[in-house]
């Protein structure tokens, strides 16, 4: 008992006045404080002390660093004095919200400084609300990127897409433009003409059923074969270039945006 009176929160809190006015402990490590009031500010510290050190305070958040950590860890102070005792309430929630405006973080567990951390059954059932606070305001910023992130993307997707739609009718210009029904048409008669060579008893039906099944599986064949000779000429490539160039560079302006001042 001797060593917890001569702890860091009991010495400073035999300094400080019997009178009404807004307190702090504070964690001296962590910066974590909680905010209170009362009408005699020394009777209510020894009130939170005793509470502390039997392990029942109500404030869970503040009980759990104190087991933890100790008296000699946390320190109190006087934040204001002679407030009126009608105005302490108010005087105690307008120092809440100014703390956690600065981001500050506190032990109380509502902003006005009137919660209690237990239910009607004793279980903790709350945070500090500096903590509540902080983890809205993360999730408040984690929304707006992604949401800004899907704005730029439709702006560069759409800007990919122009790329595409100037570029894409230009090469088609350069492919071959004839239909696979016209390729299917003469290799037919290619086949037709090769297989009544090759088989001169093939009966006429079995000869035109064999030509087109030839037909049908070799044209795609032919019809790739030019097209990608076609796509081999200094013209065609000379307009792929410059396309991936123009995606490239767009790539790179997505990657890297620009700053500001």
């Amino acid at each position: 008992m001797a060593e917890k009176h001569s702890s860091r929160l009991c010495q400073s809190t035999a300094a400080l006045p019997a009178e009404s006015g807004i307190y702090s402990i504070r964690h001296i490590d962590l910066g974590r404080q909680y905010i209170g009031s009362s009408n005699n500010i020394k009777d209510r510290l020894r009130s939170h002390i005793r509470n502390l050190s039997l392990g029942c305070h109500e404030n869970h958040a503040l009980q759990s660093d104190f087991s933890r950590f100790g008296a000699n860890y946390f320190g109190a102070t006087v934040l204001e004095r002679g407030v009126s005792p009608t105005d302490l309430l108010a005087a105690e929630a307008d120092r809440i919200r100014s703390l956690l405006n600065a981001g500050s973080a506190l032990y109380n567990l509502t902003p006005d400084g009137q919660g209690t951390g237990r239910n009607f059954l004793g279980h903790s059932n709350s945070e500090p609300i500096s903590d509540q606070l902080a983890r809205q305001r993360a999730e408040a910023e984690r929304r707006r990127i992604e949401s800004e992130r899907r704005r730029i993307d439709e702006i560069f997707s759409k800007k990919r897409k122009k790329i595409f739609d100037i570029f894409e009718p230009k090469l088609a210009t350069l492919l071959p433009q004839m239909s696979f029904w016209t390729y299917f048409a003469a290799t037919f008669v290619g086949a037709l003409i090769m297989l009544a060579v090759l088989i001169q008893n093939i009966k006429d039906g079995s000869l035109f059923i064999l030509s087109a099944v030839l037909a049908f599986v070799v044209s795609p064949f032919i019809k790739g074969h030019f097209q990608e000779k076609a796509k081999q000429t200094v013209q065609y490539q000379n307009l792929v270039k410059q396309r991936d160039e123009q995606l490239a560079a767009l790539d790179i302006e997505r990657n890297n945006p620009p700053c500001f001042g």
